[in-house]
């Protein structure tokens, strides 16, 4: 399950950063997608059943505001769940 997420989770942020069409973005998310401290963000997140699960909530209010054309909405929404993302791994890195 945790792979499939991974995976899951990957091409929906690729999904909502090429819908920006905006190719220096594009290039700027995937930078950070490849740093050292995102990867082990992800892989220390993604251990947690409870926190994929939460994840997807994010995920799909993110959807919901984009789909009701909200841009402030999702943009508020996209920054929480980024910082419940860093807040978890903070929380359990050794």
């Amino acid at each position: 399950m945790i792979e499939d997420w991974h995976e899951v989770d990957k091409q929906f942020h690729n999904d909502i950063i090429r819908a920006c069409d905006s190719n220096h973005l594009v290039t700027l998310i995937n930078n950070l997608q490849d740093s050292v401290q995102m990867s082990e963000m992800r892989e220390v997140s993604f251990r947690s059943p409870e926190r994929i699960k939460n994840s997807m909530a994010e995920h799909l209010k993110i959807i919901k505001a984009i789909k009701e054309k909200n841009e402030k909405l999702a943009e508020e929404l996209a920054r929480e769940h980024f910082q419940r993302t860093m807040s978890y791994y903070e929380s359990h890195v050794e």
